[in-house]
């Protein structure tokens, strides 16, 4: 079942703020609140633990699924990448690969290669090289480090077609990163109460009941269903895909990177799309052209190739024009004197 990030993240930072204004309250010699404290702890390091594998589990599928593209939208291409057309599709195939071999070919992929605008570049290699900090810092640092992750278009956590995480509101999360960052740990609590799971919510009441807080916790329907998500990391593959291979082509014209699907041929030579819209057209041969263009009166645009032969026809006209003229023979009518 796909979890709504919003909520996932409101957890995490509740969590935070709790160990921030509870647990150095905790009294060594009270029983009750030693007890709170081993709860709470438990339940944050597992808490923790879960989102952040569901993190990079998602991260590692999210790039591998944009990486698909590079074939006909970049520079650049990883050989041995599936490159399906369905995103989910990809995703499927990308469990069978090896993540910690995968993901530093991909974060170069997205650096190095020159991608149509809307896909991979350097906010996907950022991508990849986040995800690859799991398991080297603690969970909680990763997750931080993640929360607001951009690609082209949005927020990472966008793609529900990798069946991890839902992004609903995504006005709301941003703002509620916002808050975190700018807020008080209390102001934080007392804004999303209403939003914390029902874990996370008890360990609040307790808290207070203990003496812990100072926060007015409500009583309220919990709606947050986030402690209850039970996440199966995926079982990754062992295979690895190849190295990098340059396939795009240079423009005769400016010698810009031309992108496979952007590329013209032009007289033999390779031009970008943008340069092509500004190449000469010849009325006489039909053709697009590299060179110039000249205006020939009665035979529209020509190009320098055509142009000896235009000249040579136009010649032929303009003497055949005066042959037609030396040949004609007016015709004498008599007219009688005595006729009006």
């Amino acid at each position: 079942m796909s979890i709504d990030i919003f909520y996932a993240i409101v957890d995490f930072y509740g969590l935070q703020c709790l160990q921030a204004v509870a647990v150095p309250n905790v009294d060594a010699f009270s029983p009750s609140q030693n007890r709170w404290l081993r709860d709470f702890e438990s339940y944050q390091a597992t808490y923790q633990h879960k989102l952040a594998r569901a993190i990079y589990d998602y991260l590692a599928l999210i790039c591998f699924g944009e990486a698909r593209h590079a074939k006909n939208r970049a520079s650049h291409y990883v050989d041995g990448l599936p490159t399906c057309s369905e995103r989910s599709t990809q995703y499927d195939r990308a469990a069978q690969y090896n993540p910690q071999q995968f993901l530093p070919v991909l974060e170069e992929l997205f650096n190095i290669a020159t991608w149509e605008s809307g896909y991979g570049g350097t906010s996907w290699a950022r991508i990849a090289r986040a995800a690859q900090m799991y398991g080297t810092v603690p969970d909680a640092v990763f997750i931080d480090h993640c929360v607001d992750l951009s690609h082209n278009n949005s927020l990472c956590f966008n793609k529900e077609e990798a069946d991890i995480f839902t992004l609903r509101w995504a006005a709301g999360y941003k703002t509620m990163l916002d808050r975190k960052a700018r807020w008080a740990p209390t102001s934080f609590i007392d804004e999303y109460v209403n939003n914390f799971s029902y874990a996370m919510y008890s360990l609040l009441v307790r808290a207070q009941r203990l003496g812990l807080i100072n926060n007015n916790i409500p009583q309220i329907e919990i709606t947050n269903d986030a402690d209850e998500w039970e996440y199966e990391p995926i079982k990754w593959g062992s295979r690895e895909v190849g190295e990098i291979i340059h396939h795009g082509e240079t423009c005769y014209v400016c010698g810009e990177t031309v992108l496979p699907n952007q590329a013209y041929e032009v007289q033999g030579e390779t031009v970008c799309s943008y340069c092509y819209r500004d190449l000469g057209y010849c009325d006489y041969c039909e053709e697009v052209v590299l060179g110039d263009v000249t205006y020939v009166d009665g035979h529209g645009y020509v190009c320098d190739d055509c142009l000896p032969e235009v000249e040579k026809e136009k010649e032929e006209e303009e003497n055949n024009a005066e042959e037609e003229e030396e040949d004609f023979e007016y015709e004498t009518v008599d007219v009688d004197e005595g006729r009006v």
